[in-house]
């Protein structure tokens, strides 16, 4: 009888199972306490379980305890191989414990089984081993929410996700008292965080997005108009005078030069209309914008500046926030308001 026919080690697996998913039960409902002793338990009762080192790792990065999270990432990603989130996170933990090459050693390795992977390459630049892009790929982009799209909303619910709510209320303040008459484009909507906070502003609500499984969550929701699949500048560029009001909540941290995105957006907007979008700070305050480990980009005030100048809108507010909560620290960011000045009489 070989080990796997054995009816104790058959009781193991299954009991190990059993634990995984109502460990998971207890994460989504905020016990994460409580998740990550069933976590454990399901381990010791199945040290091959990989998706019970890869949950214990997530409780943990949820704890903000990183080397305790990589040792778990690392056993999962052992047993199971790299997937492409599995390497991400990796990446990000290993970054946050100060072990660069480490890091890159993980996305080199992955690149190298997955040369085609656009998130692999990605994650190259992202570390320092490649060129940085000037805009993330639209292949990385549909690949990445396409996979976060059904657990999206969860887990930046953990991460005490706040760029929606910013961008809506900003959109408030520039606006005034909800009016129900406005043409109302969600920007990069996602799985429409934004939508319902827009909806009372809105004659029509529009959102576009790259990721086909993000806008099947937003139409669930059942408060747009209008859902398209599409790549942002394109289909800004597609028109004039569209929208009175674009807003755009953490859309912008996957460009990096925002002189061709900004310019699209103001040709999009009607004259008074209102550009309303989130992004990362930048760190350094040397560069313009930068590429960080993470993957997403982050930008200077100078760079936001320029860049609204330049597509012939007039800055109306540039409010540093905290945007969300990511491996224990906050991230913060720049919530800004625009606006398309209106002809000279």
């Amino acid at each position: 009888m070989t080990a796997a026919d054995n009816p104790r080690a058959r009781d193991s697996r299954r009991t190990s199972l059993l634990m995984t998913a109502a460990g998971h039960v207890l994460r989504n409902s905020g016990r994460v306490a409580e998740a990550e002793e069933t976590y454990r338990e399901a381990v010791s009762f199945d040290t091959a379980n990989t998706a019970a080192h890869h949950f214990l790792g997530d409780v943990l990065a949820d704890l903000g305890r990183h080397d305790d999270a990589l040792s778990a990432y690392s056993t999962a990603a052992q047993l199971g191989g790299y997937s492409p989130r599995e390497a991400d996170i990796l990446v990000r933990l290993l970054h946050h414990a100060g072990k660069r090459d480490e890091a890159i050693g993980v996305v080199s390795r992955w690149v190298a089984m997955h040369p085609d992977d656009p998130i692999g390459r990605h994650m190259l630049a992202a570390c320092g081993s490649a060129p940085t892009p000037e805009r993330a790929d639209d292949d990385y982009v549909t690949v990445l929410f396409d996979g976060y799209a059904a657990s999206f909303d969860q887990s930046l619910g953990r991460l005490g996700y706040r760029a929606p709510e910013l961008v809506v209320d900003a959109v408030g303040e520039a606006v005034g008292d909800a009016r129900a008459d406005l043409r109302v484009l969600d920007a990069g909507c996602g799985t429409g965080l934004c939508g319902p906070g827009l909806r009372p502003f809105a004659q029509t609500l529009t959102g576009v997005d790259l990721s086909g499984a993000m806008l099947q969550h937003a139409r669930e929701r059942g408060c747009y108009d209008e859902l398209i699949q599409n790549e942002l500048t394109g289909y800004l560029g597609d028109g004039p005078d569209r929208f009175d009001v674009i807003a755009s909540a953490d859309v912008l941290i996957y460009f990096g030069d925002l002189t061709a995105v900004l310019g699209a957006a103001a040709l999009a907007l009607a004259r008074g209309g209102t550009l309303v979008f989130s992004v990362e700070a930048d760190p350094s305050p040397e560069a313009a914008y930068s590429l960080q480990h993470h993957g997403r980009f982050a930008h200077s005030r100078e760079h936001l500046r320029g860049s609204i100048a330049k597509a012939g809108l007039d800055l109306v507010a540039l409010s540093p926030d905290v945007l969300r909560n990511e491996g224990g620290q906050p991230v913060d960011g720049f919530v800004v308001t625009a606006y398309k000045p209106r002809p000279q009489a």
